[in-house]
C-alpha cells in the first residue's frame, strides 16, 4: 500500500514516484487506456494524415517524386478535406491533452478516497473526470493566458538585449528559458492539483500552487528534472530504433548516391518519418503519466508538509489489508 500523504525529501520524491507505479501500475495503465484509447486511436489516425501530408510538402522541394509545383502537389484538389483534418487533429490533441493532464489528478483523488487502494474501476474515473471538467476548463485557459503573457514577457527582455548585445541576450535569455519553461512546468502541475481537490478560485490555487513549491524549491525542481530526463531517454529509444532501421533500410533501395533525392526512396522516407512521428507522439502521451505521477506525489507531499494529514490518514486505514 502507497501512503500519499507523507514528508519527502528530493530522493524520496523520485523513489516514491516508482513506488507508486510499482504498487498500482497495472490498475493504472489498464484504466488510462480503457479512459482514453479511443481518443489516442483517433488522434493518431488524424496525425498519420496530417504529418503524411507535412512531410510529402517537405520532401517534394528536395526529390521529384511529388512533381514541379510542391503546394500543388502536395495538396492537390483536397485543400477543404486537409484544413478539415488539421483542424480536426488540433482538437482532439487539446482534448486528449485536458484527459490526460486529469485523469492522473482523479485517479490520485479516488485512491484517497477508496483509503489507498485501487477499489475502483474506470467508470468512477470518468465520473470524477466529469465532475471536475469545469475546474479543468478554467485552469486550461489560466494557462493558455499565463503561456501568452510569459512569451509576451520573453519577447520583450530578448528584444531588449538584442538590441544591446547578441551575447548578452544569449547570456541572459538562454539560461531563463532553460529554468523557466521547468519552473512554469511545475507550478502549473501544482496549481491543477489544488484547483481539481479544492472549491477555491483560480487565483488562490495559483497562490498554492507557487506557495507548495516555494516551500521545497530544489527539491521538488531537482526531481522533476530527473523524471523529465527519464522519460526523455525513453522516448527517444523507442522513437529511435524503428527510425534507425527506417534509414538502414532507405540507403538500401535507391540507386543514386544520395537517397533523398532519389525517386524510389522519397515515398518510403516520407512514410518512415510519418510512423516515426506518430510512435514519437504515443510514447510521449504514455511516458508522461510517469511525470504526472511525480507532480502528484509532490503535491501530496507539499499537503502534508503544511496540513500534516498523515496521523489522520494512519487512522482512515486501521482495518485496511495491504
Amino acid at each position: 500500500m502507497f501512503q500519499l500523504y507523507k514528508k519527502r525529501s528530493f530522493g524520496d520524491m523520485i523513489s516514491d514516484t516508482f513506488s507508486f507505479l510499482k504498487s498500482t501500475g497495472k490498475h493504472f495503465f489498464k484504466n488510462y487506456f480503457t479512459v482514453t484509447g479511443i481518443f489516442l486511436l483517433i488522434l493518431l489516425v488524424l496525425s498519420y494524415f496530417v504529418f503524411n501530408v507535412y512531410f510529402q510538402f517537405a520532401f517534394s522541394s528536395i526529390g521529384t517524386t511529388f512533381g514541379n509545383d510542391p503546394m500543388e502537389s502536395a495538396f492537390g484538389d483536397n485543400i477543404g478535406m486537409i484544413i478539415l483534418v488539421f483542424a480536426l487533429f488540433f482538437i482532439v490533441l487539446i482534448f486528449i491533452s485536458l484527459l490526460n493532464y486529469s485523469f492522473p489528478v482523479s485517479y490520485f483523488r479516488l485512491y484517497e478516497k477508496h483509503r489507498q487502494t485501487t477499489n475502483f474501476t474506470s467508470r468512477d474515473i470518468i465520473d470524477e473526470m466529469k465532475a471536475t471538467s469545469g475546474k479543468l476548463i478554467v485552469f486550461f485557459f489560466t494557462t493558455v493566458a499565463v503561456f501568452v503573457g510569459i512569451i509576451f514577457v520573453l519577447g520583450m527582455i530578448m528584444g531588449i538585449f538584442a538590441t544591446i548585445s547578441t551575447v548578452l541576450m544569449l547570456l541572459v535569455v538562454v539560461p531563463l528559458i532553460f529554468i523557466g519553461i521547468p519552473f512554469l512546468y511545475i507550478w502549473l502541475t501544482q496549481t491543477l492539483y489544488h484547483q481539481l481537490n479544492s472549491d477555491d478560485g483560480i487565483i488562490a490555487n495559483l497562490g498554492k500552487g507557487w506557495n507548495g513549491f516555494m516551500s521545497n524549491f530544489w527539491s521538488i525542481l531537482g526531481s522533476t528534472v530527473i523524471i523529465y530526463v527519464i522519460i526523455t531517454i525513453l522516448g527517444y529509444i523507442v522513437t529511435m530504433i524503428p527510425y534507425i532501421f527506417g534509414i538502414a533500410q532507405m540507403f538500401g533501395m535507391g540507386t543514386s548516391d544520395n537517397p533523398l533525392t532519389d525517386e524510389a526512396t522519397m515515398p518510403f522516407f516520407g512514410v518512415m518519418m510519418t510512423i516515426t512521428t506518430l510512435l514519437s507522439i504515443l510514447t510521449s502521451f504514455i511516458t508522461y503519466n510517469l511525470l504526472f505521477i511525480n507532480q502528484g506525489v509532490i503535491y501530496y507531499s507539499s499537503v502534508e508538509q503544511k496540513e500534516n494529514r498523515a496521523p489522520q490518514s494512519e487512522i482512515d486505514l486501521i482495518g485496511v489489508e495491504e
